[in-house]
């Protein structure tokens, strides 16, 4: 693989330029939750997901781009472990460890430090996309083995249910989140 100048150069740009276009989105969706009614229960909660979603993409692409000590790049599967839904708010709330990943080994025949980039940025998000129906149903089961007390009339089964549910809407965002960064690298 081709290391020079250019190389490198271009593999920093190709990443800083879609972690600019995650930095957009997030200060959009950040916004959102900012200037939601106030009257609302809880104004955070309908963009929760998508910023939840955007930082743990983020900070996987991030840790790629330069995660390594004297920011070198990151190994793949460190940055796997870091984006994944099991290392969520949810998931902490529920005392659930994030997973540790094998390394992975991609092709290493780059012409071009945007071609590296790329295919880093893609295979992230094709593991991160097989790793979501296992965190789902490791989140759900946790959630499912959970001994609950009724607090403040909050009923057990109710709680479990809203979980549930707000599990299904995380997962939901994070595919879409994927699917709009896989299409960001299309056009880079």
């Amino acid at each position: 693989m081709n290391q020079s100048n250019g190389f490198l150069k271009d593999r920093r740009d190709a990443f800083v330029w879609v972690i600019e276009r995650l930095d957009f989105r997030l200060s959009k969706a950040r916004a959102g939750i900012r200037i939601a009614s106030p009257r609302a229960l809880d104004p955070s909660a309908h963009n929760a997901p998508q910023v939840e979603t955007l930082e743990l993409l983020r900070c996987g692409i991030a840790h790629v781009h330069n995660g390594a000590p004297n920011h070198a790049p990151g190994s793949l599967h460190a940055a796997l472990s870091l984006s994944s839904l099991r290392r969520s708010s949810l998931a902490a709330a529920l005392a659930i460890n994030p997973p540790r990943f094998e390394q992975i080994l991609i092709r290493a025949d780059y012409s071009t430090g945007r071609e590296a980039a790329i295919c880093h940025i893609r295979t992230l998000i094709d593991v991160i996309e097989t790793d979501i129906p296992a965190s789902k149903k490791a989140i759900r089961e946790k959630i499912n083995q959970l001994e609950l007390l009724e607090m403040g009339g909050i009923n057990a089964d109710d709680l479990r249910r809203q979980m549930a549910f707000d599990l299904n809407i995380l997962c939901e965002n994070y595919i879409n989140t994927c699917a709009d960064v896989r299409h960001d690298i299309h056009t880079l």
